[in-house]
């Protein structure tokens, strides 16, 4: 058994080690920024709604401070060969520069690759590959979805809604298995006169429209939602728009417009992602209140050999003709 003095000893000897620790950790600086390492960004959204399609290549920077701000400039890296392969096919993007709508911190033009004309295909599979200058290169691959379908389940209290007795318009949609997300866009189409001239517009109908308990009116429109299907066949989803928002946009388009309108047609826009870009923006968006506070800092990227995302999405459309007076 150890005696008193020999405990009080070990004791002391416990703290006096402890203070030599503490000792050396103060004497390494703090400092809130990690180690850097400069990788090649790249981002490039695919999709067969335009014949043209773009790629940007950026590199990571390091700012003087500790403010991300305090650099001047967004690195873009220009002169990179950029390629992107569909079977035995290579498109190859050229050089070009995009007017920036924001200029708030950056000035210049946006510098970028584009291909035109190219339209992604429905069901293809792509793969790009970025090389630059240096030597530095990426790869990445992505599938998109193959088509879907919209079926409109009730057609009758959609081409006259104030003669049915109904309170939704329900729709059915297909949804290939190469996708993860998908999203149904309902868009009013008419025309006004305006100046003896019929003009041709939109406007989107919402999910539904409810009243709080304030008494101030909420509107909720469709939202990017994950397939519940597997990796083989197609998934088939529903989703209902009240028809109580529908009417009400109607009143409201004849508001706005003094009367003077003419309807023609619905127009529904089933758009389905693919898994990369789903995980993208599910993570930048993993948290959609305006309360939360993130102490992480999640990310995704698919591009070897960098960071970025090399995504798509592919888009089907229902036009059903309606009366033009609803």
């Amino acid at each position: 058994m150890k005696s008193k003095s020999s405990n009080l000893v070990t004791s002391l000897g416990i703290r006096a080690a402890m203070l030599c620790v503490l000792a050396s950790a103060c004497e390494q600086p703090f400092s809130p920024k990690g180690s850097f390492k400069e990788e090649l960004v790249v981002y490039a959204i695919l999709s067969n709604v335009a014949d043209v399609q773009y790629v940007r290549v950026y590199r990571t920077y390091d700012p003087p401070g500790f403010d991300p701000f305090g650099h001047l400039t967004d690195n873009q890296v220009t002169g990179a060969q950029v390629t992107m392969s569909e079977d035995q096919t290579v498109i190859a993007f050229r050089d070009t520069q995009i007017v920036r709508n924001d200029t708030i911190r950056y000035l210049a033009p946006i510098d970028a690759y584009v291909a035109a004309p190219f339209r992604a295909l429905k069901g293809k599979s792509y793969a790009l590959e970025v090389q630059t200058l240096d030597g530095i290169s990426t790869t990445a691959k992505i599938r998109l979805p193959d088509a879907g379908s919209i079926v409109v389940s009730n057609m009758s209290a959609l081409v006259a809604p104030s003669a049915s007795t109904l309170t939704t318009i329900a729709f059915a949609m297909y949804i290939s298995p190469f996708a993860k997300g998908f999203i149904l866009k309902f868009n009013l189409r008419f025309e006004s006169l305006e100046g003896g001239i019929w003009v041709a517009r939109q406007r989107e109908v919402p999910l539904a429209i409810v009243l709080t308990a304030e008494g101030k009116e909420e509107r909720y429109f469709p939202t990017l939602t994950r397939s519940p299907g597997g990796e083989t066949t197609y998934t088939l989803v529903s989703q209902q728009f009240k028809i109580h928002a529908y009417q009400t946009i109607i009143g409201e388009i004849y508001r706005d417009h003094g009367g003077s309108v003419r309807f023609t047609s619905a127009g529904f826009v089933l758009t389905q992602v693919e898994p990369a870009l789903y995980n993208y923006y599910g993570i930048a968006n993993g948290f959609r209140d305006p309360n939360t506070i993130r102490v992480d800092e999640p990310d995704f990227t698919n591009i070897a050999g960098g960071v970025g995302v090399f995504g798509g999405f592919v888009q089907d459309t229902l036009v059903v003709a309606l009366p033009a007076i609803l």
